[in-house]
């Protein structure tokens, strides 16, 4: 298969769908007189009124004695032209809306994401806010990204809106939808794309997390840096366009750091996933990644050294350079795929063509060529979830490859001992390499095979040295006994294997919280687990009990039959004590039990 023919069918495929997408997006009503009811939430698409050149304010202005042009939102000025010449990017604005409302009493807001980079807002004469300083010259002019969100009262039916806007920072000077509608739409709407963004942003934040914890563990697998940088320039993204979560957290942050760091993320992502997909299939040329390295660093430097008019000008002209790269790589990926019969080359190829809609569908929207929502950081979001499954498999596969090349090696080693047993190294040999074995069932007879925690007996060995040592230094030893809450329920009512689901998730909340805090955790039979912490009193025991009880709560596994809680929830049982000779081990873990049995009768889901 050649790939000149794939080439050319996936690049109309593309714009296809951008052409669908256009046509489909679901738009907010438009604000109509004959239509609009109070408790609507509208855009105000226009037409507005655009005088061009002047800053104009409500009471001591007559809009009448100046030349005004009709625009439509949302709109890229810079691409406009009044009275046969072109507006220029450096220049400021006075926009102007009348409406009318039916409910005079209630309480209305405006909403807008993207209204230039400084702006000024009057409703009936009274100015509302500013975003930046508007004004006529470029040293007393102040740039601000921040959506525009403001909230007022009307007296009359008529309202009239006037928004001041300037640019001296920006190369396009671009005026984004204006939502219009009582209160509590507009804060609707706001927390809605707030929550939406903040949940899009902690998932590519712990995305990256797990990445680099499973790099620190894989050292040689640059494909996981690669993915954990990936997440992580797009988690900047997510938190700079639209609701500006960055400026949220960090109003003073400087507006050409805040442009840089958005940018950033749209040179690098189609290089860094090109190395990623090279490093992962084994493509491309040889040092090719060592360059594309080498051209993201080059990126990085020009946007760290120039300013918001270079780096846009060089992405409205080069960006579908990186879309067409991307496509051609993925092109590569299919002959690869097919040719090698490489597994799991779909669900990359999906992927990757997902990023690419997502990525050109962004682009677009950027340069106002269309009108539709951002679906970049979710298109990431989905690829990643897809590179799970993807890396699943690899390990998987060199899982069952190492455990084949085990099975060998164990085949031959014991054909060996049988033709060279009378030879004496031969048979320190084999004494050694059972010694060795001896030493792993040593070990796994400490483990518990479903959680993969210490058993019974692992528990009871670490006791003893435990004990010993507080004996000998008079410190203090506490126990912590934890038990399921109507375990026997959850199973009848769904099932072992989700009980055995519901273990080896406490158990691994139960590792996490225990290894803070430097403690011994153990599965002590059926449902039962407990946990020793050394030099630990009661209070702070407690403490650590309770965390453990609320990690586990939080983990939302269902369990309707519970007379407790909608979900699984835990019982604990604490007891400390400084150690001394007349003590025994079975008096203190028989203390603990007692307290747990407590917690039981005093109503379950608490820790005593």
């Amino acid at each position: 298969m050649k790939i000149e023919k794939l080439f050319l069918p996936i690049v109309l495929l593309f714009l296809i769908i951008i052409i669908i997408l256009q046509v489909t997006y679901n738009k907010k009503p438009v604000y109509s007189e004959a239509s609009y009811a109070s408790h609507n939430l509208v855009t105000l698409n226009g037409p507005w009124e655009l005088y061009w050149g002047e800053l104009l304010e409500p009471k001591e202005s007559d809009f009448n004695n100046y030349p005004k042009t009709f625009i439509n939102l949302p709109i890229e000025l810079t691409a406009l032209s009044i009275n046969n010449q072109s507006i220029n990017y450096n220049g400021y604005a006075t926009l102007r809306l009348n409406i009318k409302v039916d409910d005079i009493a209630q309480v209305y807001g405006l909403k807008g994401n993207y209204l230039s980079s400084a702006n000024k807002i009057w409703v009936n004469g009274e100015p509302l806010v500013s975003n930046g300083n508007v004004t006529k010259s470029k040293e007393a002019y102040a740039p601000y990204y921040f959506p525009l969100e403001v909230f007022f009262t009307t007296e009359t039916e008529n309202i009239e809106i006037v928004i001041q806007i300037a640019n001296y920072h920006h190369r396009r000077i671009r005026l984004r939808e204006i939502h219009f509608g009582p209160i509590n739409k507009i804060i609707q709407y706001s927390s809605y794309n707030i929550i939406k963004e903040g949940i899009i942003f902690g998932s590519l934040l712990l995305i990256t997390f797990y990445y680099f914890v499973l790099y620190f563990y894989q050292k040689r697998e640059y494909s996981l840096i690669t993915l954990a940088l990936i997440s992580l320039i797009i988690a900047l993204r997510v938190s700079i366009v639209n609701e500006r979560v960055l400026v949220r957290i960090f109003p003073n942050i400087h507006p050409e750091l805040l442009m840089k760091l958005g940018y950033l993320s749209a040179f690098l992502l189609i290089p860094l996933l090109i190395i990623y997909i090279n490093k992962i299939f084994k493509m491309g040329k040889p040092n090719e990644n060592k360059y594309i390295a080498y051209f993201c660093l080059a990126v990085f430097i020009m946007i760290a050294l120039t300013n918001v008019r270079v780096y846009d000008f060089i992405f409205e002209y080069g960006s579908f350079l990186f879309v067409i790269w991307g496509t051609y790589k993925l092109c590569i990926l299919v002959k690869t795929g097919i040719t090698n019969n490489i597994r799991g080359f779909h669900i990359m190829l999906t992927g990757g063509l997902v990023i690419l809609y997502s990525g050109l569908n962004d682009i677009l929207r950027e340069l106002t060529f269309i009108n539709t929502p951002e679906l970049l950081s979710i298109g990431i979001v989905f690829f990643m979830i897809l590179q799970s499954i993807f890396l699943a498999w690899q390990f998987k596969d060199e899982y069952e490859r190492a455990s084949a090349l085990s099975i060998e090696n164990d085949r031959i080693l014991i054909q060996l001992e049988r033709l060279n047993k009378d030879v004496e190294g031969k048979i320190a040999e084999r004494t050694k390499a059972l010694e060795i074995s001896n030493s792993k069932l040593k070990a796994l007879s400490n483990i518990d095979p479903l959680t993969e925690l210490g058993n019974r007996r692992y528990f009871k060995e670490k006791l003893e040295k435990e004990w010993n040592a507080s004996i000998q230094t008079n410190r203090i030893l506490s126990i912590i006994m934890l038990d399921i809450d109507y375990f026997k329920q959850f199973n009848d009512t769904y099932g072992h294997l989700e009980g055995d689901n519901c273990l080896k998730a406490i158990a691994k909340t139960l590792k996490s919280i225990v290894r803070q805090h430097k403690g011994i955790g153990a599965r002590y039979g059926g449902e039962e687990f407990v946990i020793l912490l050394s030099n630990s009193n009661y209070d702070q025991s407690k403490i650590i009990a309770e965390e453990i009880r609320h990690s586990i709560l939080s983990l939302k596994i269902p369990h309707e039959t519970s007379t407790v809680s909608d979900y699984v929830t835990v019982s604990l049982g604490i007891h400390s004590n400084i150690i001394t000779s007349k003590d025994t081990m079975s008096s203190f873990i028989n203390k603990a039990d007692r307290s747990l049995y407590y917690a039981k009768e005093s109503g379950r889901n608490r820790s005593c």
